[in-house]
C-alpha cells in the first residue's frame, strides 16, 4: 500500500482513525492558539478618546 491509497482509500471510511483525530486536534488547537494570542495584543492596544 503506498502513500496515497493510505491517505485516500477507494472505500469509504465509517470512523476517523487515530491519526486523523490527532491532525484535527492540531489545526484546531493551532487555530486557537492564533486567535486568544490576536485577540491578547488587540487587548493590549489602547484606545485614548479625547475629552
Amino acid at each position: 500500500m503506498n502513500f496515497i491509497e493510505r491517505i485516500h482509500p477507494k472505500e469509504k471510511l465509517r470512523y476517523l482513525n487515530l491519526f486523523d483525530i490527532f491532525i484535527i486536534a492540531g489545526i484546531m488547537f493551532g487555530y486557537f492558539a492564533v486567535r486568544s494570542t490576536q485577540l491578547f495584543i488587540e487587548g493590549l492596544q489602547t484606545v485614548h478618546k479625547p475629552a
